[in-house]
């Protein structure tokens, strides 16, 4: 693999044993370190080499000369379930089955948007877009996927009231007071 060939050549440039680097890679890696050596100034040589361990110390120190661990399937695979399962469990938290006066339920939640399924859609429309009014709050008709929906905003001051307003018909307010309400038939 080219992650081996690449560590083995920086271990023999690091003036380490890299037996499996190959012949001509080796050249190059004798080549690259005699020109970096020839590049030294003999008259510093003490001084250099002083300079050269501290910079080898610090860079150990920090692991910046450590090769990168490898990314193997037995690090992100138990990671990758983990997500799988918070994603498929997340709208069943987020929203359970609430009863409604008139016999709906929610059925879950998708991006803010409550999903109330009910027997008779223009009635559960009708009553929440009362609370709402009752509630100092002007609903508007909103029609995602093809289905009845109402959408408000909420202002800060009239959450309280649209809480308690919209409470007995099981619908909550969302902290950032941008209701979404979708309508389905049973």
């Amino acid at each position: 693999m080219a992650d081996d060939r690449d560590e083995a050549w920086l271990r023999a440039l690091a003036g380490r044993a890299a037996p499996d680097l190959p012949p001509e890679s080796r050249r190059e890696v004798e080549a690259l370190r005699r020109a970096i050596g020839a590049a030294r100034n003999p008259n510093d040589s003490a001084a250099d080499a002083r300079e050269l361990e501290r910079l080898l110390f610090r860079l150990r120190r920090e692991r910046l000369l450590d090769p990168a661990p490898r990314s193997s399937s037995r690090t992100w695979l138990p990671l990758a379930a983990a997500a799988a399962l918070v994603l498929a469990l997340a709208p069943m938290l987020r929203s359970p089955d609430v009863p409604r006066p008139d016999g709906a339920a929610a059925v879950g939640s998708r991006l803010e948007i409550q999903i109330v399924e009910t027997p008779d859609v223009e009635r559960a429309a009708a009553e929440i877009a009362a609370a709402l009014r009752a509630a100092g709050i002007e609903p508007h008709d909103a029609a995602p996927g093809g289905e009845r929906g109402l959408r408000a905003s909420i202002p800060p001051d009239k959450i309280e009231a649209a809480r308690q307003a919209l409470e007995k018909l099981g619908i909550t307010v969302p902290a950032d007071g941008e209701l979404r309400v979708e309508l389905r038939g049973k």
